[in-house]
């Protein structure tokens, strides 16, 4: 009986440090979510001090953007400072973080952009573009919201992957951590 006893104390605290260990892998995931929902209205370069990136290419990456030639003909009220924003978010996922120069010339595919109103002064815009100079197309997802009396934006860009069928230039290594266009 003592042996029964035994096991089944073991077997609790098996469990009972399991669940203390889930409870905090959740706990710092949620707390990870927050600090990005706070970062996430002002885009900066990626930290590269885990890449094999140098000092000039963190140069051009801070400031190095792609033009997508046509936006605002597409998107004439969209918030100019969240365009400005999704040209610097795709430059250096497009780039590889090994850019060559500080900006490359993109533009969205035709009949590929659209735009809905989620809610009161909330819009989505999805689109894809093409880069010819890095033979790449990408998924480019906007979620942005004007503040009422202010000048504020509150944005969320997402670069995505493409399925094969939707790029226009072949395949090429495409990984961003937001999934696939379709998602959305």
């Amino acid at each position: 009986m003592n042996t029964n006893k035994k096991q089944v104390a073991v077997f609790i605290a098996v469990i009972s440090l399991t669940l203390v260990g889930v409870g905090i892998a959740i706990f710092n995931n949620f707390r990870t979510e927050d600090s990005d929902l706070q970062d996430d209205s002002q885009i900066s370069v990626p930290r590269t001090d885990d890449f094999n990136v140098t000092q000039d290419e963190v140069k051009i990456l801070e400031k190095g953007y792609i033009d997508i030639k046509n936006f605002n003909e597409l998107s004439p009220d969209s918030d100019p400072l969240v365009k400005q924003q999704a040209k610097s978010a795709l430059f250096p996922i497009a780039t590889n973080l090994k850019p060559e120069k500080e900006s490359y010339s993109g533009e969205i595919r035709q009949d590929t952009f659209f735009r809905s109103q989620l809610e009161d002064n909330h819009f989505k815009e999805k689109m894809i573009i093409d880069i010819p100079e890095l033979k790449q197309s990408w998924g480019l997802i906007t979620l942005w919201s004007r503040v009422e009396d202010s000048k504020h934006t509150d944005s969320h860009i997402y670069i995505v992957c493409l399925d094969k069928e939707l790029l226009k230039f072949g395949e090429f290594d495409c990984n961003t951590i937001h999934g696939k266009y379709e998602d959305y």
